[in-house]
């Protein structure tokens, strides 16, 4: 993955990125994980792609996990 390096380690960071199973939210999950942050991949209904983010950064090195919820408010 091709991306801008980031000047700042996120080491023993954790980072919740919502909407980051797919498009800009992914890239985003990935760039945390390169800097050193444990990911929370979040997905509302597209459980397959998180597992494919959450993928991609364990093969990167990094550490990730996927968590799924509706975090919209029906208020």
């Amino acid at each position: 993955m091709s991306q801008a390096s980031l000047q700042v380690r996120l080491d023993g960071k954790v980072a919740v990125v919502t909407g980051s199973s797919r498009n800009l939210g992914a890239t985003i999950a990935r760039m945390l994980a390169s800097c050193g942050a444990q990911v929370v991949v979040h997905y509302a209904r597209q459980s397959h792609a998180a597992a494919e983010v959450v993928q991609a950064i364990h093969q990167d090195g990094g550490t990730a996990e996927a968590f799924g919820a509706d975090l919209t408010d029906s208020a």
